[in-house]
């Protein structure tokens, strides 16, 4: 690994507390399951050295089968109950409905 890189692991809900700030910053199913998107783009925007990336990874994970051969097995059920779990997903919007209203109520980002 090059001397210029670190990884930090951390709860992205947490109080962002960096010493400095990053050139990168990439995440994966952060925001779907991040109880406060908004607060999370704050933090990531406040977080980013002018001219920094930001890479997210998200997709949609719900199981499905085209003749209903998931439906009563366990992995459907496991499945079910992540998408139900998901504050994103619980309340009927998708992550792209979410950042759309992130980025239109706060014009700073």
């Amino acid at each position: 690994m090059p001397p210029n890189c670190r990884f930090e692991v951390d709860d992205v809900d947490d109080t962002w507390v960096y010493n400095q700030p990053f050139d990168y910053i990439h995440g994966r199913y952060v925001i779907s399951f991040s109880s406060d998107q908004a607060k999370l783009f704050r933090n990531i925007y406040d977080n980013l050295k002018p001219g920094g990336y930001v890479e997210i990874m998200e997709t949609l994970m719900q199981v499905e089968s085209v003749d209903s051969s998931l439906t009563g097995h366990i992995l459907y059920k496991w499945n079910r109950l992540l998408v139900e779990g998901n504050p994103v997903s619980s309340d009927r919007a998708t992550v792209a409905d979410s950042l759309l209203i992130i980025f239109v109520a706060d014009d700073k980002l």
